[in-house]
């Protein structure tokens, strides 16, 4: 038994995947491979598989040792070679799921020297699918490589226009404030600091302007009818025949009443309700006088 496993043994080291294969009677090769396998002399027992199961077709055998001894594929520095040469030896036997098996358990840097292998082992199809299938992996990985550096891109993108935004908005911010602190007090530059900034008022400042012009406004109303009511009792002390009132020619003044050209024809009207021509209009209803509601006197 020693004897013939060493002459079968050199072989295999002399002759590679090409040396000779003895195939052994069906009911000794069990008790022979086991005897290998238990000693761990794997490259023996792969000799012994393929010239017993292998080449004479019993695949199933051949794969039950392989699955139960993955060592029977790792056999030292040949074992990039005798895969290859397992796979031409199983050339007849579902080459594609086999090339892809192995091919899918190697890194790309093994990829092309167990093609070439392959391809020596006089398995020039199933190479083919193993050229396939690394070019495959290889434009995976460059696809991979191409989403992974547009993604990257896209993040960095988005962080600078983020970061563009928070220091647009910070200088927005600023100027907001700046112009606030420098608001003259004219109702002109509370006016334009109010429409300028009337979408964005982090600070209420746009409020507190508006707050201020509205006090300004009522100040100056109430400045005008003040002066207003001035003109109307000046215009009433003074009032004699012929002047024009809001109502039509004056035609005789008394103390408390005054006689006037209306439209409707000669009216007595009071003195209180007569008015300088243009600060209010004449008014009759049914022929009787409407005195104006929105003046102060």
């Amino acid at each position: 038994m020693k004897n013939i496993f060493i002459i079968l043994l050199l072989n295999t080291l002399l002759l590679g995947c090409s040396g000779l294969s003895i195939p052994l009677n069906s009911d000794e090769a069990p008790e022979l491979i086991d005897d290998l396998v238990r000693d761990k002399k794997w490259a023996g027992a792969f000799l012994f598989i393929q010239g017993s199961y292998m080449y004479t077709g019993d695949i199933d055998r051949a794969e039950e040792y392989f699955r139960a001894h993955p060592e029977l594929m790792k056999i030292g520095a040949t074992k990039v070679y005798n895969e290859g040469c397992l796979l031409q030896s199983l050339s007849s036997y579902n080459k594609r799921k086999i090339a892809l098996d192995m091919l899918s358990k190697r890194g790309l840097e093994q990829s092309d020297q167990l093609i070439q292998i392959i391809t020596n082992c006089a398995a020039i199809e199933l190479a083919e699918e193993a050229r396939k299938q690394r070019d495959i992996e290889l434009k995976r990985i460059e696809e991979e490589l191409i989403e992974k550096e547009i993604a990257e891109r896209k993040h960095v993108a988005s962080e600078k226009k983020a970061e563009m935004k928070r220091l647009a908005a910070k200088q927005k911010l600023e100027n907001y404030t700046k112009q606030y602190e420098a608001l003259e007090k004219s109702v002109s530059a509370y006016q334009r600091f109010v429409r300028f900034w009337a979408d964005f008022d982090p600070k209420g400042y746009v409020y507190e302007v508006n707050l201020i012009l509205s006090k300004i406004r009522e100040e100056e109303r109430a400045q005008q009818q003040e002066i207003l009511k001035k003109i109307i009792v000046q215009f009433r002390n003074n009032l004699s025949s012929g002047d024009d009132s809001h109502c039509g020619l004056v035609i005789d003044v008394k103390q408390k009443v005054v006689q006037v050209q209306a439209i409707i024809g000669i009216s007595w009207l009071k003195k209180e309700d007569i008015y300088p021509v243009g600060v209010a209009q004449c008014d009759f209803h049914n022929g009787i006088y409407q005195p104006p509601t929105d003046l102060p006197i």
